[in-house]
């Protein structure tokens, strides 16, 4: 279930996400949002909602200390990742899979100084070369639709986002609205 969605614009990191909580045949539109912020970050969450109220309210990020693009993939490869695990394996939402810690079947998207990455299962991070990004079951399709508006339509910012979001509704069962945005703005 889920779609996540976000772009650069002016600096900022914009994330948006659907509000469908799913499980088997049963789903529910939820009130607790998949976007948020925290300090300078900006996060948004695909699977585990248990996940998004661990990076939303207990997890404490690393304030950056290198705030160039060079030096910042690498902080989050490194001390971000690692404050992230400590937390995650204090609260208990790390499991063992073929002899390696993952998340429970969630990812995430975090937007900082004007960047956006995403962190896999594995803990990886992804620094796409897009200026938008999407993960979640509905990724797919949103990339589809904000790759087509961004460059055919020349869209920007949060109406990017709807068009991403809004086509991944029509073709994927596990995104619903209303959708939600949050913007980490300078």
């Amino acid at each position: 279930m889920t779609c996540i969605v976000a772009t650069r614009e002016r600096g900022s990191v914009i994330v948006g996400a659907d509000s469908l909580g799913a499980s088997d045949y049963d789903y529910e539109i939820r009130r607790d949002p998949k976007v948020g912020k925290v300090g300078p970050y900006i996060f948004g969450y695909a699977g585990s909602f248990r996940l998004g109220q661990i990076l939303l309210y207990d997890f404490e990020p690393p304030e950056p200390v290198y705030k160039t693009v060079t030096y910042l993939y690498p902080f989050m490869v490194t001390e971000f990742v690692s404050r992230l695990r400590e937390t995650l394996k204090e609260l208990g939402a790390l499991e063992i899979k073929n002899g390696m810690e993952e998340m429970s079947g969630a990812e995430f998207i975090v937007g900082i100084h004007g960047q956006i990455f995403y962190v896999q299962s594995d803990l990886q991070v992804g620094w796409p070369s897009n200026a938008f990004a999407s993960v979640g079951c509905g990724a797919p399709y949103a990339l589809g639709g904000m790759y087509a508006g961004y460059g055919k339509r020349g869209l920007r910012g949060r109406k990017l986002l709807t068009v991403g979001l809004e086509t991944a509704e029509v073709f994927c069962a596990g995104v619903k609205p209303p959708f939600v945005f949050e913007t980490n703005k300078k």
